[in-house]
């Protein structure tokens, strides 16, 4: 009956009942998922999800999520492409853990935003082979603006084919180097509208070198900040323990400051010193999506010391300044423009007991549709003076050096190349210049490796073989 007392318990009890299942549905959906998550088909997926973004095959070796701790993945790998696996052992990145934090409120409301990620122990391992890659199956969609004129301005040149083997530059002025500092004139893209409260980048204990044909080029360690990347204005800190090139320590405990103002994030202005060189560096970077940035590093005309930093060869210069300025989105390498320029005077080196002095040293470069071309490189001296060019596209490197010599620094070099291993003599050639010879040093690929070979049909030495040459170590 409507009124039947007897039903209005029984009407509580089931209302009681709807009640505590709303109220332990979602820890039981939490426990359900993070039961899913331990088991290796829960990290698999999660693993194929990663690999279809990135386009890096990925592995998973924890995952997690809880209201208190945000969502976790740990011991993420990005393994290296195939063909540079045999190159190559260490994978693209390794991270010990990655913890992204939402902004509940908002959650709560349907709207996902982060609060704070947190980058846990991050290792790279970057093939400049990958990055020319990349850079050329990902080209821009459409041409942007030109490249505003870095510090040192570099003619415009036709880039060369890199499976021929570029010829010696002729001789000509080098490119002027300017040696003021202005603005970095950036042009940030309008984005959404921010959210209301911050967001935070955390990076602790990260590490990340780059490599050439399996060979480490530079590296930086210790690497580590708190970066503001959302909401309201803020400032933050980024800082880099050791910074190394070529087997060298070239910096060390290096920072800038952090400063985020909507849409764009900025770094430094600040002045750094790698290898004794104090440089202005500015880098403004925008939101998503693809990142777009641009970067500028000038240098004052100072003197120049390298004799710590290559031990071998001790560079000294009484005069030297340089400058670079790169721009694209940093998703898409494709896109990035970037040219520099480096001019010294009075350059001089001391290769074991010898001493090479130079009048006028420069050199020009620049990146664009995923080619890098050095057009000119010259070190003019009254004994010695090198000539040369080059360019990297694909991972595919093409490169000429011509050196001019004296007789007797063809023979000293002839004498260094028989403990080297050299089976055969370079290959020196006369010149109408009275007593000079000159000799073309090419960068080739062979089978088991790549090397510099000494004169057409001379010898072909791996790269650390033939700096011991240059140097005198042999």
């Amino acid at each position: 009956m409507p009124g039947d007392p007897s039903r209005v318990p029984r009407r509580r009890r089931r209302l009681r009942r709807i009640v505590l299942g709303l109220l332990a549905a979602p820890p039981l959906l939490l426990g359900l998922l993070n039961l899913v998550l331990a088991t290796p088909w829960g990290r698999a997926r999660v693993a194929a999800q990663i690999t279809q973004r990135c386009g890096l095959e990925a592995s998973l070796g924890h995952a997690s999520w809880t209201p208190w701790s945000g969502v976790f993945l740990g011991e993420l790998r990005l393994l290296q492409p195939p063909p540079l696996r045999d190159t190559l052992d260490r994978p693209v990145l390794e991270l010990r853990g990655l913890r992204v934090f939402p902004q509940w409120k908002p959650l709560l409301k349907g709207h996902l935003r982060v609060a704070e990620i947190r980058i846990e122990r991050p290792r790279g391992a970057i093939a400049l082979e990958m990055l020319a890659s990349i850079a050329g199956k990902l080209s821009p969609p459409h041409e942007g603006p030109p490249l505003a004129s870095a510090a040192p301005e570099a003619p415009p040149t036709a880039v060369p084919d890199p499976h021929g083997a570029p010829e010696p530059p002729a001789a000509g002025k080098p490119p002027p180097v300017a040696t003021s500092s202005p603005a970095v004139p950036v042009s940030a893209p309008v984005t959404a509208k921010e959210p209301p409260a911050g967001a935070w980048l955390e990076l602790s204990d990260a590490d990340c070198d780059f490599y050439l044909s399996g060979q480490k080029l530079a590296g930086f360690a210790g690497f580590k900040g708190r970066i503001p990347i959302g909401g309201p204005q803020a400032s933050g800190n980024l800082s880099v323990a050791a910074v190394e090139a070529l087997e060298q320590e070239m910096g060390a405990n290096l920072a800038l400051p952090v400063a985020w103002a909507g849409p764009a994030l900025r770094v430094g202005p600040g002045e750094v010193e790698l290898a004794g060189i104090r440089a202005q560096v500015e880098m403004v970077l925008g939101r998503l999506p693809g990142i777009p940035f641009e970067a500028d590093i000038r240098t004052e005309k100072q003197p120049l010391d390298l004799s710590r930093a290559i031990r071998e060869l001790s560079p000294k210069a009484a005069e030297f300044a340089a400058g670079a300025r790169i721009r694209g989105l940093l998703l898409a390498p494709g896109s990035w423009q970037g040219i520099a320029a480096t001019e010294m005077k009075e350059l001089a080196m001391k290769p074991a007991v010898q001493t090479l002095e130079f009048h006028d040293a420069s050199a020009s470069v620049s990146l664009q549709g995923g080619i890098l071309n050095c057009p000119d490189a010259r070190m003019i001296g009254d004994s010695v003076s090198l000539l040369g060019n080059g360019s990297l596209r694909g991972g595919e490197l093409a490169a000429v050096l011509r050196m001019v010599v004296l007789p007797e620094v063809a023979q000293t070099w002839q004498q260094r190349l028989i403990p080297a291993g050299a089976v055969v003599p370079p290959v020196f050639h006369t010149m109408d210049t009275p007593a000079r010879l000159y000799i073309d040093l090419r960068w080739v690929s062979y089978p088991g490796g790549r090397g510099i070979e000494f004169g057409e049909g001379g010898p072909v030495l791996k790269p650390g073989q033939a700096l011991q040459v240059f140097a005198g170590a042999q």
